[in-house]
């Protein structure tokens, strides 16, 4: 069916490669795993990161949750 030698398989796999999760979504995880996470906390650490603070903003506004108005 397919033919695929060791070099394509490398030239495939090569530019592939799964991302490092980000410190600050480990320290969330950690919060939110608490039986009673500290929502202040949980604040303070999406406001100390720019890009986080967008994507959820931007997540929240969109018209999924209606949010946008």
């Amino acid at each position: 069916m397919f033919n695929l030698n060791e070099e394509k398989i490398l030239a495939i796999v090569s530019g592939f490669q799964v991302p490092v999760k980000p410190e600050i979504l480990s320290k969330i995880d950690q919060q939110m795993a608490q039986k009673e996470p500290d929502i202040e906390i949980v604040a303070s650490l999406i406001s100390s990161d720019v890009g986080l603070s967008a994507s959820i903003l931007k997540m929240i506004n969109s018209p999924f949750y209606g949010m946008n108005r």
